[in-house]
């Protein structure tokens, strides 16, 4: 008698969510501030014309614990070394107002991407890359976690994602009557890759 099949799912693609209101008091204050700021972006979203938001010293505390939880999940979950500093380098606010969505995407110079959402429920779905079916369009009597294309997630006001930069990205429609308002940055890093092996690969920021 042959031992049951055992399918592990290798290689997975760390997507970082946890959630905290108390910075959902700034939502007025960045409204107030910068909604008449912005310019148009694709598919009737907008974002603010300042590139470097969480620079604003009343965001200081806002921006503090966006990068404790870089620093978590890059150090304590996707483990790397603690010598390897990384660090917020852009900044905006993206506002979607009823009917208009975000087209798909993934951001250029940069290694971890975030997004906080101050309001509304629109869903950010996220798009899989190549992978085992070559791009071969197959029928599957039923969707699993090794088929799906898209992975959706519905995060309420208060949640904030982190994922890798080049994972691509769109955000849904918003068929709500409310504005849908999240803040995203943009992260970087410095220090000393592959110091110990002093490869050829090795690289200093």
């Amino acid at each position: 008698m042959s031992n049951k099949p055992i399918v592990e799912a290798a290689f997975a693609t760390p997507i970082y969510s946890t959630s905290s209101e108390a910075y959902l008091t700034k939502n007025e204050y960045l409204i107030k501030t910068y909604m008449n700021k912005v310019q148009p972006n694709f598919e009737g979203n907008v974002t603010t014309k300042n590139h470097y938001l969480l620079e604003d010293e009343k965001l200081k505390d806002m921006k503090d614990w966006f990068q404790y939880n870089i620093n978590h999940f890059v150090h304590e979950i996707l483990g790397i070394k603690k010598s390897i500093e990384f660090y917020i380098t852009q900044s905006w606010m993206n506002f979607n107002w009823p009917g208009t969505s975000h087209h798909s995407h993934f951001h250029r110079n940069s290694f971890i991407s975030g997004t906080y959402y101050l309001k509304g429920d629109a869903p950010i779905i996220f798009e899989k890359q190549l992978d085992w079916t070559q791009h071969f369009e197959f029928d599957f009597d039923r969707p699993t976690i090794f088929s799906g294309e898209q992975f959706h997630v519905s995060p309420k006001p208060g949640t904030m994602l982190l994922f890798p930069s080049t994972l691509r990205h769109r955000v849904a429609p918003n068929h709500s009557d409310d504005m849908r308002v999240s803040i995203a940055f943009n992260t970087f890093f410095k220090g000393d890759l592959q110091e110990q092996k002093d490869a050829l690969t090795r690289l200093k920021i």
